[in-house]
């Protein structure tokens, strides 16, 4: 009986394991003494490495979220980024409506070679 039971509860077990959230790690300390702020972030908007960075956010392929330390003027500050691969990376400083129109928040579109949204991880550096 109890093997019967056991047997009925391991597929339940395996779907609640795979579908759990994975935890991801705390993005690792960035000692950049020429920058206010930086990151590198994933294609998926996780957080890798981090100086002055409060959050990213993942809005929409391609398409996310940098929230700075709020010691940082982002309106003066120049915003440098680089994607992982080919293509390019454009931003917007906030106020921005894809970013709630925070004006610590900085709009990052990464785009393929083709011009089209994708998911591609990228470096940002706020100076």
């Amino acid at each position: 009986m109890m093997r019967r039971i056991v047997a009925a509860l391991l597929p339940a077990i395996a779907l609640t394991a795979a579908l759990a959230p994975t935890a991801h790690a705390a993005p690792s300390p960035v000692t950049s003494p020429y920058t206010q702020a930086s990151a590198m972030v994933n294609e998926n908007g996780d957080l890798l490495e981090a100086k002055n960075i409060v959050s990213v956010t993942k809005v929409s392929t391609g398409q996310f979220c940098v929230k700075v330390t709020d010691d940082i003027n982002v309106a003066k500050s120049t915003v440098l980024t680089t994607p992982y691969w080919a293509g390019t990376v454009a931003t917007r400083k906030g106020p921005y409506a894809m970013c709630s129109n925070d004006p610590q928040s900085i709009g990052v579109f990464v785009l393929g070679t083709n011009g089209l949204y994708t998911n591609q991880g990228f470096t940002l550096a706020v100076l």
